[in-house]
């Protein structure tokens, strides 16, 4: 899941019950990974121009504030069928 807030502080971000699921190899947030570097803005759903958003950068996962809807709080690298990581909704 990603963040369904459109605009809101994050509080915190609780990993702990995804990390019990039989088929995570690990789950982390921001804060478990404060070296994780940033990355480029990119132009999802056509809601900004190139203009707009050249030279910014984003974290890649949501440090203290969403910023529009399905930024990712966290990840889990999963197992599953697909091999695609998850993320984990903040609270």
């Amino acid at each position: 899941m990603r963040s369904e807030a459109a605009h809101g502080v994050l509080r915190g971000v609780d990993c702990s019950a995804a990390r019990e699921f039989p088929d995570v190899v690990g789950a982390w947030s921001a804060a478990d990974l404060p070296d994780l570097p940033a990355v480029p803005y990119t132009l999802p759903a056509g809601l900004s121009t190139q203009e707009a958003v050249a030279g910014r950068e984003w974290p890649a996962l949501v440090k203290d504030r969403v910023r529009y809807p399905g930024e990712a709080p966290a990840v889990d690298p999963g197992e599953g069928a697909d091999g695609r990581g998850r993320t984990i909704a903040p609270h």
